[in-house]
C-alpha cells in the first residue's frame, strides 16, 4: 500500500508541476503585448498627447481650482494690464444680396422731320420753321446737318421769340442740339435763317438737310430697388463695413447712387468691368445698427445698370497687436522663505475667443480657451520658474483678443 500511494504521489506531482510553468509563460506574453501594442499607439498620436499620457508636459497650464489666500499672504506686485492679443479689424460676416436690373431709360419719339428744308432771309425778313411739342418731356433733340449756304447768315432755334440757340454755319455742318424743356416756353419751338453781314442788298440762304426734332422722355422701368439686412448685435459692435456690387452692363449715361439707411455712400456713372466696385465706411457714418438695415440703389433719368455679386462686409473695430511684458522684483527674504506663489488676474472682456500665454522669465504658463472666463483667473508659478531680484513677465495672445483689468501677485 505504502508503495503504491508513494507511485500515486510521484505521478501527481509529475503533472501538477508543468502547469504552473505554462501559466507564468502566459501572463508574460499577455505583459508583452499590451505593452507593444500601446508603444505604437504612442506613434501615432500628437506630441501634445503623447506628453500628457506620458505623465510630461512642455508647458505649465493654469489650475482649475481657486487659490486659497489667507491673511497670511503678502502681495508681490499689482499691475493694470489692459488690451491684450492679436490685431483686430477681421472679418465680422458677409450678407449676399440679390442681384438687380436698374433702368430709368429714354423715351424718344420725333415729332417732326424733313428731309430738305431751305430758309431765305434778308436784311428785313427771315424764313423760319415752326413746329408744337405736345405732353411731357424732358428735353428736346434737333438733329440734322447744313447743305447750301449762301452768304453768312444765322441759324437761330428758339421758343415764344425767346432765342435759345445761335450761330453762324457753314457748309456740310452737323446740327445735334440738345434743349431741356425749362428753356422752352410755351409748347412750340421755331428755326429760322437769318441775315446777318454787311452786304444788306443780298438776300441769304440756309439749306437744312435731314431735319428732325425728336421728343425724349424718360420711361419709369426700375429706377429704384431696396435690400434689407439683417445685422446682429456682434456686427453692430464693429468698427467698419465694405459694401460690394459688379457691373454686368450699363448705359453709365447717368449716375448710379447707393443710400445705406437713407445716407448717399456712392454717386458715380460706372462701367462694366470685372472687377467688383467697393465703398467702405464706418458703421455709425450710416447708423448700420443691429436689427434691420435698408440698401438703396437708384439710377438718375437716362441710366441703366444691371448689378450682381452684391455683398455687404462688416468687420471689426480696427487695433494694433498688443501684447506686455514688464518687470518685478523678488527679494531674498521673500523667495527664500516663500512656499506658494499665486497670481490673479481679472478678465474684463473677451473680444475674441483663443489661448493666452503668460510668461514668467523663460518659462510659459497656457490658459486654453475654455479655461479662461470674464472674471477672475489664477495660477500657481513653481519657485524654480522664478528667480531672486528682477523677474520678467510676458503677456501674449497669438489666437485671442482680451482686455485684462488688474493682474497680482501674492506669496505666502
Amino acid at each position: 500500500m505504502r508503495m503504491c500511494n508513494t507511485t500515486f504521489l510521484s505521478i501527481k506531482k509529475h503533472i501538477y508541476l508543468p502547469s504552473m510553468k505554462h501559466g507564468q509563460a502566459g501572463v508574460a506574453v499577455i505583459l508583452f503585448v499590451v505593452l507593444g501594442l500601446f508603444m505604437f499607439y504612442l506613434l501615432f498620436v500628437t506630441p501634445t498627447e503623447r506628453l500628457s499620457l506620458l505623465g510630461l508636459n512642455e508647458e505649465e497650464k493654469n489650475q482649475t481650482q481657486p487659490p486659497q489666500i489667507s491673511e497670511s499672504t503678502n502681495q508681490i506686485f499689482s499691475r493694470e494690464i489692459g488690451y491684450i492679443g492679436k490685431k483686430t479689424g477681421s472679418l465680422l460676416r458677409e450678407h449676399e444680396l440679390e442681384a438687380m436690373d436698374l433702368a430709368y431709360p429714354p423715351v424718344e419719339e420725333v415729332i417732326w422731320e424733313k428731309g430738305t428744308a431751305v430758309l431765305t432771309a434778308n436784311i428785313l425778313f427771315k424764313g423760319e420753321l415752326s413746329t408744337l411739342i405736345p405732353g411731357d418731356y424732358a428735353f428736346v433733340r434737333v438733329t440734322g446737318r447744313i447743305g447750301d449756304v449762301i452768304g453768312t447768315p444765322v441759324l437761330k432755334i428758339g421758343s415764344n421769340n425767346i432765342a435759345i440757340y445761335s450761330s453762324e454755319i457753314l457748309r456740310n455742318q452737323e446740327i445735334n442740339l440738345a434743349i431741356d424743356a425749362s428753356k422752352i416756353s410755351g409748347d412750340a419751338l421755331e428755326i429760322s435763317c437769318e441775315w446777318h453781314g454787311l452786304a444788306f442788298w443780298k438776300q441769304q440762304k440756309c439749306e437744312l438737310l435731314d431735319l428732325e426734332i425728336i421728343k425724349v422722355s424718360y420711361a419709369l422701368v426700375n429706377p429704384q430697388d431696396t435690400r434689407e439686412v439683417t445685422i446682429t448685435r456682434s456686427e453692430s459692435q464693429g468698427g467698419s463695413y465694405k459694401l460690394l456690387f459688379s457691373i454686368d452692363s450699363s448705359n453709365n449715361t447717368a449716375n448710379l447712387g447707393v443710400s445705406v439707411n437713407g445716407v448717399l455712400v456712392y454717386e458715380e456713372a460706372p462701367f462694366a468691368r470685372d472687377e467688383q466696385y467697393f465703398i467702405r465706411g464706418s458703421l455709425s457714418s450710416v447708423d448700420l445698427s443691429e436689427g434691420q438695415n435698408l440698401i438703396d440703389f437708384l439710377v438718375e433719368p437716362g441710366a441703366s445698370y444691371a448689378l450682381s455679386d452684391i455683398t455687404l462686409q462688416t468687420f471689426e473695430k480696427e487695433s494694433e497687436e498688443s501684447n506686455i511684458t514688464f518687470y518685478f522684483n523678488l527679494s531674498n527674504t521673500i523667495y527664500a522663505g516663500a512656499r506658494n506663489f499665486t497670481v490673479v488676474f481679472s478678465v474684463e472682456e473677451i473680444t475674441e475667443a483663443g489661448g493666452l500665454d503668460v510668461i514668467f522669465n523663460n518659462k510659459g504658463y497656457w490658459f486654453a480657451p475654455s479655461q479662461l472666463v470674464t472674471g477672475d483667473n489664477w495660477l500657481n508659478v513653481k519657485r524654480e520658474d522664478l528667480s531672486a531680484g528682477a523677474n520678467r513677465v510676458r503677456i501674449s495672445s497669438s489666437t485671442g483678443r482680451f482686455r485684462i483689468g488688474t493682474m497680482r501677485m501674492y506669496w505666502e
